[in-house]
């Protein structure tokens, strides 16, 4: 049995999740470029070696404000998904609900894709769990091919909503439309109609 974590450990993630809630305060409301570490940490109530210690990176302190909402609000939004008959159609709703989440982040989300693929080892995006249930249901009802994992084939659909999600940051259309497209892709491949 997985033993839960002591009060220093708890406290240490409430500042990283206070700073991280911050973060996106202050570029919410004046925009990404415009933030400052020193801003941050003076708004935390913090340092700025103290923030530093926690986040050396500004792209470190969106990826953690992500983790944790998407976490949070993935549960209410998987119970409604539940009472969807088809597993395969859960999971699509899932992707497009994403899409319609991220673009309300649309000013960090570049950011926070560039600091994701350049460190490989921070922790997985708060929807990881949720797409390897949906997946994995789809699987389970005969819906997606069961030769790979459901996490493989989560990372095979990560890998494309990466690429359309910098399609979208170019400016080629919504990322709704983009995610469509991936959708489309991730279930018929590749080969001919």
């Amino acid at each position: 049995m997985p033993q839960s974590p002591g009060l220093r450990e708890r406290k240490r993630q409430q500042t990283r999740d206070h700073l991280a809630e911050v973060a996106m305060s202050l570029i919410l409301e004046k925009g990404y470029a415009r933030v400052t570490m020193e801003e941050i940490a003076e708004a935390g109530g913090v340092s700025r070696g103290t923030l530093y210690a926690y986040f050396p990176l500004k792209e470190a302190l969106v990826a953690q404000f992500f983790s944790v909402r998407v976490a949070e609000e993935t549960r209410p939004i998987l119970e409604q998904l539940a009472l969807m008959p088809d597993p395969l159609d859960r999971l699509h709703l899932f992707l497009i609900g994403s899409a319609w989440w991220a673009e309300s982040y649309k000013d960090c989300y570049g950011p926070f894709l560039q600091y994701r693929f350049n460190h490989p080892e921070s922790p997985e995006c708060g929807a990881s769990p949720a797409f390897i249930r949906l997946i994995r249901d789809a699987q389970q009802a005969g819906r997606l091919r069961r030769d790979r994992t459901p996490e493989r084939l989560r990372e095979d659909l990560y890998a494309l909503m990466a690429m359309a999600a910098l399609r979208w940051l170019a400016g080629e259309g919504s990322l709704e439309s983009q995610y469509r497209d991936v959708w489309d892709f991730f279930i018929h491949g590749a080969g001919l109609p």
